[in-house]
């Protein structure tokens, strides 16, 4: 089936796509979770991952083995590789399927360097 591409991001090992219209789809290594299916095992073929696409995505980002998505409410989802705590969730593990990092807090711009993630939180 064909899909219209929105943006495209990459990381070390996976590729995101945000589909016009909204769905995210994934491929590639899956190691750390970074694809967000819930599992570690990878894909060779464009999959829809569906707790990212169950949300509002406006913009997808990739670290090395990490995926971040910004919805259009301000909130983040992220998933992969969080065993140095870089996704902000309060423990050092990785992380499968999308959650939200830093929560309560309204987003406005997400970047990801190899190892690391910067998130620009508007002030109340």
């Amino acid at each position: 089936r064909e899909v219209r591409v929105a943006a495209i991001a990459c990381g070390r090992r996976h590729t995101v796509l945000l589909a016009e219209g909204g769905g995210v789809l994934v491929t590639g290594c899956n190691a750390q979770g970074q694809l967000g299916l819930g599992t570690t095992r990878g894909t060779s073929t464009f999959t829809y991952s569906p707790a990212f696409s169950r949300a509002d995505v406006a913009s997808i980002h990739c670290g090395g083995d990490v995926t971040l998505a910004l919805c259009s409410d301000g909130k983040v989802l992220g998933c992969g590789y969080n065993e140095d705590g870089m996704l902000g969730v309060g423990e050092c593990t990785n992380v499968h399927s999308p959650v939200e990092v830093f929560g309560g807090a309204h987003v406005s711009a997400v970047a990801c360097g190899y190892y690391h993630v910067f998130l620009a939180v508007e002030s109340e």
